[in-house]
């Protein structure tokens, strides 16, 4: 069976301000300072072994691993998250706030994230309701790989997790059958064109360059052949999902057994494949929107 999804709660900051604008892509977020921060403010030094956490409120902008995006952070939490990821490995946790957790004003997240690399930064700026604008960040990123949040703690001004890493067992190449997902996602594809349905842009969804981004960042020439395989067929799984609405996004970053997850993504893409079947059925029976021809009567007379 499927891993259940398990929420990760943390106690040591509590949630003070929550405030979100729809054309957003971060909710703005203010934390109160942990008690173990100390007094020490933005220069406290931090727990060894944890790293910077940007924290995301919108399931559908959650990052899986093998997936380039641009996030637009102007949150002070995470930009100080982004800042202390550049200065040192450039790699930080892109965690998702549990929906329950924040609905009950707790600070929650779900329990597996996705470690991400930093590729560029530009600057950019916000506007606010009332017209004011802020400096902010743009961040060029590509996830890396699952990690399993252990601990969740405020350092002012940003998050910081200590996590753990998921899979590395060893697999043959070509255990897993990712030509059939290669072929399932293509039907799907073709099917979301021909009715004309949004899908993720070709520069997020360029399976070569993304595969090439993932390679420069996340090669460990410590690994043996079988735990690369393992990381290419989870990279080539979650490809075929980002697609999905949020929660179901956030459902697959939960599935840690690589298996399962193939089993989940070849389900997603049968669900998928048959809802859009039955649309292109039923627009068949519709027959094609007819284009009123223009009332030309009259147009002759003076």
């Amino acid at each position: 069976a499927l891993r259940a999804w398990r929420p990760v709660r943390t106690p040591v900051a509590a949630l003070a301000r929550l405030c979100a604008s729809g054309s957003s892509d971060e909710v703005s977020l203010g934390f109160m300072p942990s008690t173990r921060s100390g007094s020490g403010g933005p220069h406290n030094s931090f727990d060894e072994g944890t790293v910077p956490v940007i924290l995301q409120h919108d399931l559908d902008r959650i990052t899986l691993p093998g997936q380039v995006q641009q996030l637009h952070l102007y949150d002070t939490s995470n930009l100080s998250a982004l800042r202390a990821a550049m200065t040192s490995s450039s790699s930080f946790m892109h965690v998702a706030l549990d929906p329950r957790a924040v609905s009950a004003r707790r600070v929650g997240v779900i329990a597996v994230g996705t470690e991400c690399h930093v590729l560029g930064v530009a600057p950019s700026s916000k506007e606010n309701v009332r017209g004011e604008s802020s400096p902010s960040l743009k961040a060029d990123i590509i996830g890396i790989r699952q990690q399993r949040v252990l601990e969740l703690t405020q350092f002012e001004p940003h998050v910081r997790a200590r996590v753990q890493p998921v899979g590395g067992d060893a697999y043959a190449e070509g255990e897993f059958d990712t030509a059939a997902l290669e072929r399932a996602l293509a039907e799907c594809t073709q099917l979301s064109e021909s009715l004309g349905l949004d899908r993720p842009s070709a520069k997020n969804d360029d399976r070569e360059a993304v595969q090439q981004a993932f390679a420069s960042t996340a090669s460990d020439p410590k690994k043996d052949s079988g735990e690369q395989a393992e990381a290419r067929a989870r990279v080539q799984a979650f490809r075929a999902l980002r697609w999905l609405p949020g929660d179901r996004r956030a459902r697959a970053l939960q599935i840690i057994d690589v298996d399962q997850l193939f089993i989940f993504a070849f389900d997603e893409l049968r669900t998928e494949k048959e809802r859009l079947l039955a649309m292109k059925a039923l627009r068949s029976v519709e027959g094609p929107e007819q284009t009123p021809e223009p009332d030309v009567r009259g147009a002759d007379r003076p």
